[in-house]
């Protein structure tokens, strides 16, 4: 009967025997420091996809879409270098027009087709060229 452990509840604040409390040192035992749930750790290669994505929001569900992928090296340079080669059409873009990163690493969008960039001078002026055209139409149909 010495043996048989006692299952009285107790309030926290009621207790005075020391041994009643039971101290865990911070971690989880191997020196490591704990890691909360929620916490995301990011695979090796996405400080440089960060770094050079032009709209710096939601970066937990970036790190969370980067590690479904878990790009190895190779992988992880065809990434980056897709960003490198997207990001001056992506600048000359409104900014609510910019993907966030989770999602165009969600949507496989480094394996896109891109045509050749002529940087965002280009874009802004096929913009102004469309307005123009816009416009001229306009005149030619008496509205204003």
């Amino acid at each position: 009967m010495e043996n048989e452990i006692d299952h009285t509840l107790v309030h926290p604040a009621d207790r005075t025997d020391p041994s009643e409390f039971r101290m865990e040192p911070p971690g989880n035992g191997n020196g490591k420091p704990r890691k909360r749930k929620g916490d995301l750790v990011p695979l090796p290669g996405f400080d440089r996809f960060w770094q050079l994505w032009p709209r710096k929001e939601a970066k937990k569900p970036a790190i969370a879409a980067w590690n479904k992928i878990a790009p190895n090296a190779g992988m992880a340079d065809r990434i980056v270098a897709a960003v490198e080669r997207q990001r001056p059409e992506l600048q000359a873009r409104e900014r609510r027009y910019i993907p966030l990163p989770a999602s165009w690493l969600n949507e496989a969008r480094w394996e896109d087709e891109t045509g050749p960039i002529g940087g965002a001078e280009a874009v802004k002026e096929k913009i102004l060229r469309e307005m123009r055209e816009r416009i001229e139409e306009r005149k030619r149909r008496g509205e204003r």
